[in-house]
């Protein structure tokens, strides 16, 4: 069996999470009955922006 803490691609297929995106982390809270899901994105990748459109923006902090 594989081991399920490793292996983020259920979480990636489930919630249909998409390249640049991907699942780094994840933490279940079983009192609370609470999922939460981390994600990252790939260096280098681009998006479109969220002021004016543009696509191929490159992130950087304002």
């Amino acid at each position: 069996m594989r081991d399920f803490n490793e292996d983020y691609t259920v979480f990636q297929k489930a919630l249909k999470i998409e390249d640049p995106w991907y699942v780094i982390d994840y933490e279940l809270n079983q009192n609370d009955q609470i999922l939460d899901v981390y994600l990252d994105f790939k260096r280098g990748a681009t998006f479109a922006c969220p002021n004016c459109g543009a696509s191929h923006a490159k992130v950087h902090d304002i």
